[in-house]
């Protein structure tokens, strides 16, 4: 593995190396590109490492965007706690959010990717198309499943959302 020398004992990552890593794979290909042996390679380690510190790759994406998100509420935490007047804290807190998103180029990317994804649900779940079992299949096998694919990506991946919440 890239990092590993023959002979020579290396620590263990810790979450936080692996959350760093994961974020700029994420970021420079993508939440579907990304594979878990991509993200053992780039960092060195071997894929059960990963499973160690995250249950899966959407639980380590979701960490990924919780730590990003973490950072910048730091910066904006930081940037308006000395200031006076609601103006000011305003001002500050645009100024430090552009900083933030223009200097890290993989916050910016993964905020990219996240925003697409939901606009692309929430397209799918204003569609309100209701279809059956059989429909689907129908489609499927006609070949018309680029739209279907897109509506059934939303449900499913609100069923989760929603018992993850539970």
């Amino acid at each position: 593995m890239a990092g590993l020398e023959a002979g020579v004992h290396q620590p263990p990552p810790d979450r936080r190396q692996l959350l760093d890593v994961a974020c700029v794979e994420f970021a420079d290909r993508g939440f579907h590109a990304t594979a878990m042996d991509d993200l053992a390679l780039a960092a060195g380690v071997t894929k059960p490492v990963f499973y160690q510190h995250f249950l899966s790759k959407r639980a380590l994406f979701i960490s990924v965007l919780e730590d990003v998100g973490g950072r910048l509420l730091e910066v904006l935490t930081e940037a308006t706690l000395s200031v006076d007047t609601g103006r000011d804290r305003v001002e500050q807190g645009f100024s430090a959010y552009f900083h933030f998103v223009e200097n890290d180029r993989a916050a910016r990317s993964l905020a990219g990717e996240r925003a697409t994804r939901l606009k692309l649900e929430q397209q799918a779940r204003r569609s309100g198309k209701k279809t059956s079992l059989e429909t689907i299949f129908d489609q499927a096998r006609g070949g018309v499943v680029s739209e279907l694919a897109l509506v059934l990506k939303a449900d499913v991946s609100g069923s989760l959302e929603a018992f993850e919440d539970e």
